[in-house]
């Protein structure tokens, strides 16, 4: 047993429920935890190879990313093109390098990657134009105006409350909620 869901035997290492991890060494295999495991050639998430990776170099960055010399990978997933020496991870599923925000792995278009910032402990993010969730788009948010509290699940700006992407109206079931956690004193 390696833990992390792993283990191995003479000439196979395993997944879970013993699911056989074909196309690795056996002998060099190793867990690194989240999922994510390497032997001398290649990364392996859960019982996946990786392809273009370097099992030498490959390590874990957090529970959803690993990495190795020449890339970053989302689960099993090259982020393509992604910047190793810029490279940020925002939450387990936003990251961010100096020309690009990603979405579990994948580049997101119109989101202006240098300003891109997520607020503490949210989901919630900005760019120097735009609010977001997560990396969708709020349509209705001011962004000069728009904050997130730490750990809420709302944020504001000027004229309106959010949950997620939507405006929670007046006559809304969290309005309350979410006015009362906006008029709580710091």
């Amino acid at each position: 047993m390696l833990g992390e869901g792993f283990a191995k035997g003479e000439k196979y290492a395993y997944w879970r429920n013993a699911e056989i991890i074909y196309n690795c060494d056996a002998s060099s295999f190793k867990s690194l935890g989240g999922g994510y495991a390497s032997d001398k050639n290649y990364g392996f998430f859960e019982n996946v190879k990786i392809q273009n990776s370097i099992g030498k170099s490959f390590h874990l960055l957090t529970y959803t990313y690993a990495a190795d010399e020449n890339s970053v990978f989302y689960e099993s997933c090259q982020i393509e093109a992604a910047n190793l020496t810029a490279f940020e991870i925002l939450t387990s599923t936003v990251s961010k390098d100096d020309k690009s925000v990603y979405h579990k792995g994948v580049a997101v278009q119109g989101i202006h990657a240098p300003s891109f910032k997520c607020f503490e402990n949210s989901y919630y993010a900005v760019d120097k134009h735009y609010a977001y969730w997560n990396t969708e788009l709020i349509q209705e948010a001011h962004r000069p105006s728009f904050v997130a509290k730490a750990g809420c699940r709302f944020a504001k700006d000027k004229d309106n409350y959010f949950d997620m992407t939507k405006v929670i109206e007046p006559g809304d079931y969290n309005y309350s909620s979410a006015k009362a956690e906006y008029e709580l004193k710091e």
